[in-house]
């Protein structure tokens, strides 16, 4: 089997094409989105599953973007169909999100030893133990999170699959991959640090590009199939 890869100049490339080309679409459907999401915002379960459900849509016409449809209004629905797409969806979210909480206590760890360290005079080789652990656990944290993150893609393509496999799936897809979709990453968290630089007014643009190119990085792995 052939493994397939992606270089960032092809998918920033592709993406800022197809964002041009569905500019109005992508408006208006990020409009509602975020209409709908802030209108339920604090209100605990009820965000979240507005939150789901927006994603679960954006993410369904990303992919016919990036294999050169023409999305609809309609098409934002067509994953709701079925409640097995909501409910895998929702299941493998839970344990991504559970990976990436870890992940983030990691980071936490860290960052109290050293503040605590910095504060209080306290030498901080004696907690060279509890900075190698976090240390350790952060680094493989983010590389589960690298691999497993198309989890979403996968499940909206192929209702039926459950979301373990989806999770196995993905990180089937990923591999030999990692190096790229780190730097990918990076890059995209970059550009929206810089789009929300201007009053957040930037985010237009490059939220519905993150989108875009991270299907874009889908259709390619996926390819290999």
């Amino acid at each position: 089997m052939t493994k397939h890869t992606f270089t960032q100049k092809e998918v920033f490339t592709k993406g800022w094409s197809d964002l041009k080309k569905h500019a109005w679409f992508l408006a208006i459907a990020f409009f509602i989105s975020t209409i709908i999401v802030t209108s339920v915002a604090k209100t605990g379960l009820l965000e979240v599953l507005a939150m789901l459900i927006v994603s679960i849509a954006l993410i369904g016409v990303s992919i016919q973007i990036a294999h050169g449809h023409t999305p609809t209004f309609a098409d934002l629905f067509n994953h709701f169909k079925s409640h097995k797409v909501f409910v895998n969806y929702t299941l493998a979210s839970i344990v991504y999100g559970l990976l990436a909480a870890v992940t983030v206590g990691g980071v936490l760890a860290i960052l109290s030893v050293l503040a605590f360290g910095t504060t209080f005079d306290f030498d901080i080789t004696k907690s060279i133990p509890v900075l190698t652990g976090a240390g350790i656990v952060l680094l493989i944290g983010f590389y589960y999170l690298i691999r497993l993150q198309f989890y979403k893609y996968i499940i909206i393509e192929n209702e039926t699959i459950t979301a373990i496999t989806a999770l196995k799936k993905s990180y089937h897809l990923t591999k030999g991959n990692s190096v790229q979709l780190i730097v990918y990453i990076i890059l995209v968290v970059l550009l929206n640090i810089l789009g929300a630089i201007p009053l957040g007014l930037g985010l237009i643009i490059t939220v519905p590009l993150t989108l875009l190119t991270s299907a874009e990085i889908y259709k390619k792995l996926s390819s290999q199939e």
